[in-house]
């Protein structure tokens, strides 16, 4: 896992498109290089197999066969937020460790063919490694962040899945799973032999949506398109 985010894109197959999640600015960057400095497990994941996957576990959580084990699980932990400000100074060092790596690639690209690029690949491999030392900085951050917010409580839990049950009874659009998906799960891990799904049980967050679901809008969400893919959704071409 190396903390990098999955957009979503799509191939062109015969009959239909074949959409998928994958490192898009890791490809992008690695797309002229002759040696590949990135080696992510997996790089590229089917997106019909993964969805799959999540909307199972998010249907037992829908059923309450999960959810008391979700609360029961998290410790009730008062106190502010005081991770913030070290995770955006985190965050700012990976975009400066990107732009340097950027950097480098345009200056490969105009490398001329008789000058070796063995200390370009050496940099490079060298950023890498403190990138990812910072992604495993701020991921261990975001998990005691997680742990310190305050849970919500089982009243509110429950009223909460109630819309989203309700939600899920008017007729299941994609738009409709997409907004059930992102309301209940916090962030989602990608591992070569599995996902860690990650709940949302914070009370801020619950209550937040709790006070968007109440929108009359939720029960007009359109059916034809889906904007769970950057580039896959079946109204883009």
């Amino acid at each position: 896992m190396c903390g990098d985010k999955l957009s979503g894109k799509s191939a062109h197959g015969k009959n239909k498109k074949h959409p998928y999640y994958e490192h898009g600015r890791r490809t992008k960057v690695q797309s002229g290089l002759a040696h590949k400095i990135y080696n992510c497990n997996p790089h590229r994941i089917p997106a019909m197999k993964a969805e799959e996957m999540v909307w199972k576990d998010v249907e037992l959580v829908l059923s309450g066969d999960l959810s008391n084990e979700l609360l029961a699980g998290v410790k009730d932990i008062l106190g502010k937020n005081h991770f913030a400000k070290d995770i955006e100074k985190l965050k700012n060092k990976v975009y400066s460790i990107n732009a340097q790596v950027e950097s480098l690639t345009v200056r490969l690209g105009e490398l001329p063919k008789e000058v070796s690029a063995t200390a370009i690949y050496n940099q490079m491999g060298k950023l890498e490694a403190q990138k990812k030392e910072v992604d495993e900085k701020i991921l261990h951050l975001r998990n005691e962040e997680l742990e310190k917010e305050m849970p919500v409580d089982f009243l509110s839990y429950e009223n909460f899945l109630a819309i989203l049950n309700k939600l899920k009874s008017t007729g299941l659009s994609v738009a409709k799973k997409q907004k059930i998906i992102v309301s209940l799960i916090e962030r989602i891990e990608v591992f070569p032999d599995r996902l860690d799904l990650h709940f949302a049980v914070g009370s801020a967050k619950i209550k937040r949506e709790l006070v968007l679901s109440s929108s009359p809008f939720i029960n007009n969400l359109p059916v034809s398109c889906s904007t769970s893919l950057t580039f896959g959704g079946p109204c883009r071409t």
